[in-house]
């Protein structure tokens, strides 16, 4: 979020708070303070599809000046001939079993996440 050269103002700050749940739990006068003279703000909650054009265009009808950085993520995901594809939520044993299965010759297929 951009906001003037001296920080956001504390029609922003309340804003911020509204519309970002990860910033609520801060009281806005600390908030304030902290981004005092500070003419950005990165916040780096990952939203998935869903939430994040909502989220953003909220931010962006109260006024607030919202930038997107869009990232995703390629990971892999094992796949059975006949039943499709394991779904393993657990990232690390997910790709502990794509590496076990590779090394013994098995199909994995790259899925992609955002």
């Amino acid at each position: 979020m951009r906001f003037a050269e001296t920080g956001p103002s504390v029609r922003e700050i309340a804003t911020l708070r509204e519309v970002f749940k990860e910033l609520r739990a801060r009281p806005p006068n600390v908030l304030l303070g902290e981004l005092r003279g500070q003419s950005q703000l990165r916040l780096l909650t990952v939203y998935g599809p869903i939430d994040s054009p909502r989220v953003v265009e909220e931010a962006r009808r109260r006024g607030l000046n919202v930038e997107v950085e869009s990232t995703s993520h390629i990971d892999r995901a094992p796949r059975h001939e006949r039943n499709g594809l394991l779904l393993i939520e657990d990232p690390e044993l997910r790709r502990d079993v794509c590496d076990r299965m590779v090394s013994e010759g098995l199909r994995v297929v790259p899925t992609e996440t955002d």
